[in-house]
């Protein structure tokens, strides 16, 4: 993969070695089925996702496809079901 500034999704994924550009299409089609109203964009060079903040961001390293995750929305569910099932909960 050449170093690019690329300014859409589909931009990125052209530029991406022959071997990864499949998985990734894969995984980026996955992203959009799971949370279809979430927002895409190119931040930090490469393809992100974000719904209510920074969702996940892929991308093509050396010798792997890296998948980069935010633990917000982890932590807000995590929250909200444990105040479902505990006393004087309060959300943060």
């Amino acid at each position: 993969m050449v170093k690019a500034t690329y300014r859409t999704i589909q931009d990125y994924v052209q530029g991406c070695d022959e071997e990864y550009r499949a998985r990734i299409q894969d995984i980026l089609s996955i992203c959009r089925e799971l949370v279809p109203d979430a927002e895409e964009k190119i931040s930090w060079g490469l393809p992100t996702f974000l719904y209510h903040g920074y969702l996940v961001q892929v991308g093509q390293c050396k010798g792997y496809i890296g998948f980069r995750r935010s633990l917000l929305p982890i932590n807000v569910l995590k929250r909200q079901f444990i105040c479902r099932y505990m006393k004087n909960c309060r959300l943060l």
